[in-house]
């Protein structure tokens, strides 16, 4: 006996259920669901003893169903799936509306988004040619690398102020600032991450950019997210006040969603540092990257991720300008459906219970 298409049908509509839900299967959990389905439904043809389904049917399963298909899930955390639900975020966009409504903001030149991304300077795990059932290693200088933090501000028309990299130490060295473009700034903190006093020095680089720009004769407003070292920082709010410098922080756990840094730009940028990384690598021979070459890979990789159609994708993709609740990806806000509801939560467990139990309710369920 074999599955009918109904069967299969309905085993893809339990998988598309969980992943939306936040909760994705291994490609193990789904062999030893269509394997509890085979049984409870007297399908033959599958191993008792392992209580899964073969690998060809499987391979053949999702062969039939490209809708589907085996993907490395990255996690979210609970706080950040129900933060970024559907009506927060629709009642955040009303806000910016009538904030850019009172500032009498309508050119994209006005509307600047902020935030930071982190890097390494060990390269990540990577796919690679090698011998059959030989292990393959790709020699780096350590296990855990150093990470250092990139800030900047962008605006809507894709002009870009140039960024501050933080590394990690007590105090900048000279050595740091090597191929460091005019304009570009060097900081150092214990961590390597941003805190409230370095956020506050590169609001005077930001103040500085404007005036060069000839663009501090106007009203602007800044998008920032609700990190701490951004809302409780008195001194930076005071700041961008005194240069009419207006500051919108975004819901907490939203900015993988209305923050236009957090798309386009930040993602290339992540990958072109990625290859450059990788390159050095092979080409030093798993030296680590010394803050002195730094900017070396910095540099590229920065400018050809932040460009004016990036930049403006970003801004377009998450609604900031043109302002657009509806361009947002609302499968964004599926997991926020699960986590925003005890009883649909509850349910999903109950599902998710189903696979190691046998649970018969599950079908009636979906």
């Amino acid at each position: 006996m074999y599955f009918e298409t109904e069967d299969e049908d309905e085993l893809t509509k339990v998988i598309l259920k969980f992943q939306a839900a936040g909760f994705p299967l291994t490609l193990s959990k789904v062999h030893s669901l269509a394997y509890q389905f085979a049984d409870l439904n007297n399908i033959k043809g599958f191993s008792s003893k392992s209580k899964k389904v073969g690998r060809k049917w499987a391979k053949f399963y999702l062969k039939c169903y490209p809708e589907i298909r085996v993907k490395k899930a990255s996690n979210l955390s609970i706080a950040r799936a129900m933060a970024a639900n559907e009506p927060n975020v629709h009642k955040w966009f009303d806000e910016y509306e009538q904030v850019l409504k009172d500032l009498g903001i309508n050119s994209p030149e006005q509307i600047w988004s902020g935030d930071e991304t982190g890097v390494q300077n060990v390269p990540k795990e990577q796919l690679v040619v090698g011998a059959t059932g030989t292990p393959a290693n790709q020699t780096v200088s350590g296990e855990q690398g150093e990470t250092s933090t990139i800030l900047s501000f962008v605006n809507g028309v894709g002009l870009v102020c140039p960024p501050m990299v933080i590394h990690r130490g007590q105090c900048v060295q000279q050595y740091w600032t090597q191929n460091a473009p005019v304009g570009w700034h060097v900081a150092a903190t214990i961590k390597g991450y941003i805190m409230k006093h370095k956020f506050h020095e590169y609001s005077f680089h930001f103040v500085c950019f404007l005036k060069t720009q000839g663009l501090l004769n106007q009203k602007h407003l800044l998008i920032i997210d609700s990190h701490k070292s951004h809302v409780y920082n008195v001194a930076f709010f005071e700041e961008m006040l005194e240069n009419n410098i207006h500051v919108l922080a975004i819901p907490p756990h939203t900015s993988h969603i209305v923050q236009a840094l957090d798309s386009t730009p930040f993602a290339q940028f992540k990958k072109n540092w990625q290859r450059l990384l990788l390159d050095y690598n092979f080409e030093h021979h798993g030296q680590v990257v010394g803050k002195g070459d730094f900017f070396k890979l910095l540099v590229p990789a920065w400018r050809h991720a932040m460009t004016v159609s990036r930049i403006q994708s970003g801004f377009r993709k998450m609604g900031i300008y043109p302002v657009n609740f509806e361009a947002i990806d609302k499968t964004k806000f599926t997991p926020s459906q699960v986590t925003d509801s005890k009883k649909i939560l509850y349910i999903v467990f109950s599902i998710y219970l189903y696979i190691e139990q046998s649970c018969v309710q599950l079908l009636c369920i979906c």
